[in-house]
């Protein structure tokens, strides 16, 4: 989904010089071939924070100065969010550039299921953006008014019990609670690093393993 600010055409619109659609497709500056193929399926136009119009992108032009043009029809799908506030929020003041860029599956769902392009990786999670580089490094971008808390890894020496998994596998654990069913408890053990909660028998969690064991 390509959003674009629309406020200054608007006023055209108003007067009755330039219809919305022609506002909301360009002609366009700085937009890449790259951003194009990534989110040109919609295009949304934003006056304020509010959305003013929606069209599906089914087709574009680039004149000799790089400007683009998008060929577009009404957005059945998003229709709906014409008047309802933009998905990106409002332009602040200083803020010149009038396109932003959000894929349309997270106003869809709200969510981006992990994608993965040359060194890096790319989810989107309730609005928060993560991006894990080639090295390992992430970097966190929240949604406005978004808080960003990050926790030490999981340490082996906080899970001093052993789990013993029905597949043959030995993690280190925690128990968390008795469950009122039974001899089941809830534990947190480490599967890769990774904290993960289960419910098991009591009689999975031991405090050391034979080594010959399993």
């Amino acid at each position: 989904m390509i959003i674009v600010n629309i406020r200054r055409s608007h006023r055209r619109v108003l007067n009755g010089e330039l219809t919305l659609e022609d506002a909301t497709r360009g002609n366009w500056t700085a937009i890449t071939d790259d951003a194009v193929e990534e989110y040109g399926d919609t295009i949304v136009g934003v006056v304020g924070d509010e959305v003013v119009s929606a069209f599906d992108i089914t087709g574009h032009t680039r004149d000799e100065a790089g400007l683009i043009t998008f060929s577009v029809r009404p957005s059945a799908e998003f229709a709906y969010l014409v008047g309802q506030p933009s998905p990106v929020g409002p332009w602040v003041k200083g803020q010149g550039r009038p396109i932003r860029y959000l894929h349309s599956d997270y106003v869809r769902h709200g969510d981006v299921s992990p994608e993965g392009g040359g060194n890096y990786s790319r989810a989107i999670v309730g609005g928060y953006t993560l991006v894990v580089d080639g090295n390992g490094r992430a970097n966190v971008i929240p949604p406005a008014g978004g808080t960003v808390i990050v926790l030490p890894p999981a340490r082996a020496d906080h899970h001093p019990l052993q789990y013993l998994s029905p597949d043959g596998e030995i993690y280190p654990c925690q128990i968390i609670d008795k469950h009122p069913a039974g001899e089941l408890i809830f534990i947190e053990y480490l599967r890769n690093g990774i904290p993960t909660i289960a419910n098991v028998d009591e009689a999975l969690v031991v405090d050391d393993v034979d080594p010959g064991q399993g």
